[in-house]
């Protein structure tokens, strides 16, 4: 892996499906750009829609429920590019991440993969799978332990996107593709 000195961060900009503005850190702009294709489901034609330009390391911005950053300290928590650290929606004047208060979000609970990104992410995302079973349980499709643990095992043998050494993030997919996949 090249130094971490040489990485850089990328503003990706879709204006036309999302409307939002995502940070990738990576060695390159096209690495950025196809990872983000990649890890969003994007197709090539989206993605050539994308503005992207380099967004500095050292910029102060404000992270919802954390406070102020810089791409460049977020990259400590980070061990592998590239990643994401940071997203804007256009009609917000804060960023996101994983720090962001997940429960005070209204995305959906898929969404809110994207932002584990460690061990403790992770557990605050089963505790938040758990409330939403307890107070959401008719959206629900597997609510059994045998009927949840085969959606995983069907989602896991389907699921294209699963790398062989997985991730925090996709640690919150299969946890909850038990949720709905049937």
């Amino acid at each position: 892996m090249k130094n971490s000195k040489e990485l850089k961060a990328f503003a990706i900009g879709d204006d036309f499906k999302l409307k939002i503005v995502q940070v990738v850190i990576s060695h390159s702009k096209d690495i950025a750009v196809f990872w983000l294709r990649d890890v969003e489901g994007y197709t090539n034609e989206e993605i050539a829609k994308f503005k992207v330009c380099e967004f500095p390391l050292d910029k102060k911005v404000y992270i919802k429920d954390y406070g102020e950053t810089t791409a460049r300290e977020l990259m400590k928590e980070i061990g592998e590019y590239p990643a994401f650290v940071f997203s804007k929606e256009n009609d917000n004047d804060y960023y996101e991440n994983w720090l962001s208060d997940l429960e005070k979000d209204e995305m959906d609970i898929w969404d809110k993969c994207n932002y584990v990104r460690t061990k403790d992410d992770l557990i605050s995302f089963i505790n938040l799978l758990r409330t939403d079973l307890k107070t959401n349980e008719e959206e629900w499709e597997n609510t059994t332990l045998e009927a949840y643990l085969e959606s995983i095992e069907a989602w896991m043998t389907n699921a294209n996107k699963l790398s062989d050494k997985p991730n925090w993030k996709d640690f919150a997919q299969i946890l909850v593709s038990g949720r709905f996949y049937e």
